[in-house]
């Protein structure tokens, strides 16, 4: 069983990814 803070920061980096991304589209 994967730890909550595990899938947390597993979460934020997909997250900080995503936004990454979305920035690089942007420009």
């Amino acid at each position: 069983m994967a730890t909550p803070s595990k899938r947390v920061s597993e979460r934020r980096k997909n997250q900080a990814k995503r936004t990454h991304n979305h920035k690089l589209a942007k420009l």
